[in-house]
């Protein structure tokens, strides 16, 4: 969903004249579980002040069919893998960006948001369906598996992501 997404369907705060808005909207067109009752189209919310700091930066002079992704889900996964590859991160352990969307869940469970606003900020009707991502995930952490320079190595890099998206100029 989120590699076919354009800037159109992402709203800004500066979108809607609210410069001191802290968060931002994506809207989901066509997910995946529009079949199952839940509509054509979907939205979620971006609250990471930073993040919606640095959309502001990178997507502000970008024209309404312009793609968040300009490349292929190839080049993405190539990406991806590089990026795991770089933090020690061996292959064997099949991490996938869509275990991001889990990790996330456990993240904010973690940090004491609630079963119904985890659900809606995940756009998920039944609560088994949530209750699977919290258990698959509580159950399959990697990092116990990683070696301790990985684990240096992906905190140290998570250190750096406000400089980074701070230091972002379009």
């Amino acid at each position: 969903e989120p590699l076919r997404a354009r800037r159109s369907q992402v709203l800004l705060p500066s979108d809607v004249l609210h410069a001191e808005l802290t968060a931002c909207y994506v809207r989901v067109e066509n997910p995946k579980s529009q079949h199952r009752g839940t509509g054509k189209a979907q939205h979620f919310a971006v609250r990471d002040v930073t993040f919606v700091r640095f959309l502001e930066q990178a997507l502000q002079k970008d024209k309404p069919e312009t793609p968040l992704f300009p490349a292929s889900p190839a080049t993405f996964r190539r990406r991806w893998h590089n990026l795991l590859k770089s933090l020690g991160v061996p292959r064997n352990l099949r991490l996938t960006p869509g275990g991001l969307r889990a990790g996330g869940c456990v993240h904010l469970y973690n940090q004491g948001t609630s079963i119904p606003n985890l659900m809606w900020q995940m756009r998920i009707r039944q609560q088994t369906t949530l209750e699977s991502y919290l258990q698959e995930i509580a159950a399959l952490n990697a990092l116990p598996a990683l070696t301790p320079e990985a684990r240096r190595s992906i905190e140290a890099a998570s250190s750096l992501y406000p400089y980074q998206l701070q230091a972002f100029r379009a």
